[in-house]
């Protein structure tokens, strides 16, 4: 049987160090299964909302909304869900908010271990196993934005650790059903992202070791974000130089002394991009040695501001990547 490709599985978690673009890549996956006339369903789980905002949309909170063509949003806050999870077990909604308002309650959830995180990925269980009049599925694929790396790892290993923990009952059903969806290679894929720098590199290293040590979770495609433009090609390099060392030589002596020290700058700048392109590579190159994954690599992108025009090229870029 042929491998699913990463756009053909129903669900799709995207985690990462902080700040190496998790949130705009979760946007582009959204946005390039749109393109390709998939339903896609992005969740995200954060106080301070982002996908919705990439849109140029409005919060959408917890219900959720439609923030650009048909791509849905919802931010699944983990309390909102644990409370929306009391409401249902209840059944009637009075006392469910005596319940949930109540200091016992709260106190209970925050310490509780695991908790918030099992009935959040039992939300997304459901969420993806929602159906449309008949048995077409509400979304096409699902795309979560989740905690980064080690409290990624710890947020996926939940329902393993419910399952060790309880042998029988309704969390144990929850649980099997849970691992069943996660570490099915036919609906689930889990995707990494990094920059081509040191610390999000080992911290990339050390999340796959960990997913295949400890969950079996499959790993879809290890996205390097960022990566800086080749600024000359490898055979232009010894032209530079020849050009360096003859402006080195004659001082540029036509030129005036402002024009001078621009052309210095220039000089430095290019030394700069081109370092910065080997660092790059240096640290591709020690990903391809020590994972043996699917890569993306998505060009940086220079740009003011984070918008849908960055979104369109995170998206085509990645589209452009994986061959679509």
């Amino acid at each position: 049987m042929a491998k699913p490709g990463l756009f053909e599985k129903r669900l799709l978690f995207v985690s990462g160090k902080g700040g190496v673009g998790k949130s705009t890549v979760c946007a582009a996956l959204g946005l390039a299964a749109s393109r390709m006339g998939k339903r896609p369903l992005i969740v995200e789980m954060d106080e301070k909302e982002r996908i919705s905002r990439l849109f140029g949309s409005p919060e959408v909170g917890y219900d959720g909304a439609f923030v650009y063509q048909n791509i849905f949003v919802r931010n699944l806050l983990p309390m909102n869900v644990m409370d929306e999870f009391v409401e249902i077990q209840v059944g009637i909604k009075r006392i469910a908010r005596q319940i949930i308002g109540s200091p016992i309650y709260q106190y209970f959830v925050l310490a509780a271990p695991g908790l918030k995180e099992f009935v959040t990925l039992g939300k997304i269980m459901l969420l993806e196993e929602e159906k449309e009049r008949g048995s077409t599925p509400k979304y096409d694929i699902i795309i979560v934005d989740a905690p980064a790396t080690a409290h990624g790892v710890a947020f996926l290993r939940v329902p393993f650790a419910a399952a060790g923990a309880v042998k029988s009952g309704f969390v144990r059903r929850q649980a099997d059903r849970l691992i069943d969806l996660i570490t099915d290679p036919a609906r689930t894929a889990l995707n990494i992202v990094t920059l081509p720098e040191e610390m999000p590199v080992n911290e990339t290293v050390e999340m796959c070791r960990s997913v295949e040590d400890l969950l079996g979770i499959p790993i879809g495609c290890i996205i390097i974000n960022s990566v800086f433009p080749q600024v000359l090609k490898k055979r232009d390099t010894a032209v530079f130089d020849i050009m360096k060392q003859r402006a080195q030589a004659d001082g540029l002596q036509k030129l005036t002394r402002a024009e001078r020290k621009t052309a210095a700058a220039m000089f430095e700048c290019f030394e700069a991009a081109m370092r910065r392109r080997e660092l790059n590579e240096f640290y591709i190159s020690k990903l391809k040695r020590m994972l043996d994954y699917e890569f993306i690599k998505i060009p940086f992108v220079f740009s003011k501001s984070f918008d849908i025009t960055l979104i369109e090229q995170v998206s085509a870029n990645m589209m452009e990547a994986l061959g679509k």
